[in-house]
């Protein structure tokens, strides 16, 4: 008798451990889930903003050109003016972009995080 108990004990811990884990996978992967839902959807917001603001500075530069055009009486000028402006930025950009990489990493990360946070999931 003592046999068929332990037996049946050791059945139900089966079945307990294994409904355990199989519910522990699934919010393992949901979890997983509204991360990189979360995650494309920051991805695909930035780079929605950062068309926006391509394109104006574009136009800005694009108008400034003509405007530097008329004023120095050649469009051509005007616009190697501002060629010559956007290389001086891209120069500024590549001397700092490790800490536009940073910023960028640090920013991706802390909205991660603070998303964690109000879950009241510990980090860890």
């Amino acid at each position: 008798m003592m046999e068929k108990d332990l037996g049946s004990f050791f059945q139900e811990i089966k079945k307990e451990l294994t409904g355990y884990f199989t519910a522990k996978l699934k919010l393992y992967r949901l979890d997983l889930f509204e991360k990189t839902s979360k995650t494309a959807s920051f991805l695909f917001f930035g780079l929605a903003v950062l068309l926006i603001i391509f394109f104006s500075i574009f136009f800005i530069f694009l108008a400034i050109g003509f405007w530097l055009g008329e004023l120095l009486g050649s469009i051509a000028a005007g616009m190697g003016l501002v060629s010559l402006i956007y290389l001086i930025l891209l120069l500024i950009l590549l001397v700092n972009r490790q800490k536009i990489r940073d910023k960028i990493a640090d920013l991706f990360l802390g909205e991660l995080i603070k998303d964690e946070d109000k879950n009241g999931e510990e980090i860890s």
